[in-house]
């Protein structure tokens, strides 16, 4: 991906958040079960997208983030308690929590905080982790995006907020080098139903910590769904910037086709990797 003069890309763990957290490895370390099981040929329908060389490409690029602790999504109809202000009270010392047992917190305390009463958010989402991990992370696990910001995002959007991970990984590549955060093309629904915003970043100059914005999308049912430590969570691209600046526009002739396809006509399989395809860089 890089050449000899320029190939390293550097991940930086975040000073003082946790030991030996599972490490960003290139994305070919992380292919689904179910993938790895797929047999390169499925007799009704000849080779299957394991013998796609452009399918392989795109889940191969890169290297993946994976997550840093257990995850809980929690998707109903919730409500979050209020202190005696009105306040709601941070969702990392008391989690939103099921419309139906809301009033029986109302009096108990929580992390010190006390719940005066409980506000409707109606069918909605919220992220859980462990207490013990609250604990050792403070309230800097999590941030959280007015939904407002993601309003064109609403086909991917579930309930009514948008959270995001605060990054203990910091990025550094050559110069010239960016880096484009984007979700995981293909498999991305054999790890979670989060919906990341996707996003280039020149982290040649830039080596602060990228936040990870992300919703839920849309159509997840009512329930709890476990994100174990671990998950691949999102892609992570090294591109060089500024190679293609101009676009030009210009005729495909049908004999160019039918030639193209000729070709790939003379090979049971695998055609396109053996006649057009170059072996990327390691």
């Amino acid at each position: 991906m890089f050449s000899k003069a320029e190939k390293t890309i550097q991940f930086n763990l975040l000073e003082g958040s946790f030991a030996d957290p599972p490490k960003p490895q290139r994305s070919s370390k992380f292919f689904p079960q179910w993938f790895k099981e797929l047999p390169l040929d499925v007799a009704e329908y000849s080779g299957s997208v394991k013998r796609c060389q452009p399918f392989l490409d795109a889940v191969s690029e890169g290297y993946i983030i994976p997550s840093w602790f257990d995850m809980k999504v929690v998707v109903g109809n919730c409500a979050v308690g209020l202190d005696a202000n009105g306040q709601p009270i941070h969702p990392l010392g008391l989690p939103f929590i099921y419309k139906d047992f809301a009033d029986e917190l109302v009096g108990q305390t929580f992390y010190d905080q006390a719940v005066d009463s409980v506000h409707d958010l109606g069918f909605t989402w919220f992220l859980e982790v462990s207490p013990n991990f609250r604990g050792y992370q403070g309230n800097d696990i999590l941030g959280f995006h007015p939904v407002g910001q993601f309003k064109g995002m609403s086909a991917f959007l579930s309930g009514n907020q948008a959270l995001k991970l605060n990054n203990i990984w910091s990025i550094q590549t050559p110069k010239g080098w960016s880096v484009r955060f984007r979700n995981i093309p293909n498999f991305a629904n054999s790890y979670h139903d989060l919906c990341f915003v996707e996003a280039n970043v020149d982290t040649d100059s830039y080596h602060g910590c990228v936040n990870l914005p992300f919703v839920l999308k849309d159509g997840v049912k009512a329930g709890e769904y476990l994100i174990p430590k671990g998950t691949p969570l999102i892609q992570v691209v090294p591109f060089k910037r500024g190679e293609l600046n101009k676009v030009s526009f210009g005729a495909s002739t049908r004999e160019t086709q039918h030639q193209i396809s000729s070709k790939l006509a003379t090979h049971f399989s695998d055609a396109y990797k053996k006649l057009f395809w170059h072996k990327r860089r390691a």
